[in-house]
């Protein structure tokens, strides 16, 4: 099975913030995921799972709340039955793990089927 999937990472990282008053009250900012150090996400046993280029963002808000948005090709190998096939279902399980940087885990994490 393969697909695209949408991964929302959120994260409390207060060192991050900005008084509003200071910014003219600029309360967020988006930038490109590679100009910060944010949670990785690898696939677990045979999942293979790879970001598309250029297509990762990363928002922080004044409190220093940060959303990591990942975009992201996986694949997986699922084992079905065929005996009732085709008036059967199939569910398959996937494994992601988020690599939480020390100091502020993950506070929540979200997965989406990424749609244009």
């Amino acid at each position: 099975v393969t697909g695209i999937l949408q991964v929302d990472i959120m994260y409390n990282a207060s060192d991050l913030g900005w008084p509003l008053e200071d910014y003219n009250n600029i309360s967020s900012i988006d930038f490109e995921n590679d100009k910060l150090t944010t949670p990785g996400v690898t696939g677990c046993y045979t999942i293979e799972y790879d970001e598309l280029p250029g297509s990762s963002t990363c928002e922080i808000s004044n409190t220093g709340f940060v959303r990591n948005t990942l975009i992201a090709s996986m694949s997986t190998t699922c084992v079905m039955n065929m005996w009732n096939v085709p008036f059967d279902s199939h569910n398959c399980q996937f494994c992601l793990r988020i690599r939480g940087k020390k100091g502020f885990p993950p506070t929540s994490v979200h997965f989406y089927k990424f749609e244009k």
